[in-house]
């Protein structure tokens, strides 16, 4: 059974993104939704010297930003971020991450190990691996009752 479980369950590093986005806190707003758009994501890490700070997603840009009046040409992104968002470890399962993700209710984690982004797992790539599970599930239930036919 132990290869079996270690066929299924993944750990967030098996699945997460590795080439995140990130943008200075004091960079303009603007420059976090060029990166965006040129990079085909939603969100950017907010770092200081390396480290994560906070996380921008774009309809922070939309909703705090552009909505509340701010001037994205010169407001830095610290002022509608995320601050210290909850992340994860790259070694935890990956049903802890969706845990982590459902009971505070957002889409993506980042993942540190200690002041080191390593990544991000997001709700899709959580997604995926609950349709790859399903599969699985289905082919084992379907081979062990075509065995179960067969030895009648």
């Amino acid at each position: 059974m132990d290869g079996l479980l270690a066929q299924i369950i993944m750990k967030v590093k098996d699945l997460m993104t590795t080439g995140v986005v990130t943008v200075e806190e004091d960079s303009p707003i603007t420059e976090a939704a060029k990166k965006m758009k040129e990079e085909n994501v939603g969100v950017v890490l907010v770092t200081k010297n390396g480290k994560l700070k906070g996380l921008l997603v774009d309809r922070d840009i939309v909703v705090k930003g552009i909505a509340e009046g701010y001037d994205v040409n010169k407001t830095p992104v610290r002022a509608i971020m995320t601050i210290n968002p909850i992340t994860a470890t790259s070694d935890i399962e990956v049903f802890e991450a969706a845990k982590i993700m459902a009971e505070g209710k957002f889409r993506r984690l980042p993942v540190v190990e200690g002041d080191e982004i390593k990544g991000l797992i997001s709700i899709c790539d959580v997604a995926h691996y609950a349709k790859f599970l399903s599969n699985w599930i289905f082919e084992e239930v379907s081979k062990a009752r075509k065995k179960e036919i067969f030895v009648r």
